[in-house]
Parts: structure tokens; sequence; C-alpha cells
């Protein structure tokens, strides 16, 4: 039995495609569901066999979602982590 009915990634870059192979290979959700605003990843995933929905509405994406990961904030925080460092280390 899955752990969780229904999970949603949101952003298929590396750290999206890479969770989704993950999410997919364990069997840790019934129905994985992708988003990506982009049609070409978006076509590239199906085409691969990422999820079981691939999709571009996020409202949709999201609706039923017992559990979601939202790349992008990861990628912010950790892009600001580096410029605050770059920006301390030269003593500002």
């Amino acid at each position: 039995m899955s752990r969780y009915p229904e999970i949603t990634i949101i952003g298929l870059g590396l750290i999206g495609s890479s969770l989704a192979r993950a999410i997919k290979s364990k069997l840790l959700c019934d129905r994985l569901v992708l988003f990506d605003a982009n049609a070409e990843v978006r076509d590239k995933a199906m085409a691969l066999g990422l999820g079981d929905v691939v999709t571009d509405d996020i409202a949709m994406a999201v609706q039923d979602a017992d559990l979601w990961s939202w790349q992008f904030l990861l990628a912010l925080w950790q892009m600001l982590q580096v410029k605050w460092h770059r920006i301390l280390s030269m003593g500002l």
C-alpha cells in the first residue's frame, strides 16, 4: 500500500524530475501529478513516464494532493544562501 494517495511535484527541473523518479520507483503514492509551466519539459516528462498526470494547470495539480513539493522554493533558498555568503565574505 502507498503512503500517500496523491503526491504533486511543482517544477520538473533536476530536483523535481529526480524526486519524481524516486517516488515512482519506491511506489510512495497511488497517483503522481507533475506540474511545469514549460511545454517542452512537460512533453519530456510524459515521454519518460515520470508521472501519472503531467499538467500546466497548477490549481488542478494541487487540488487533491496529500503531499506536494515546490522545487522553485528550494532553488531560491539555495541561491539566496550563496549570494549572502558572497556578500558576507566581501566584508559588506
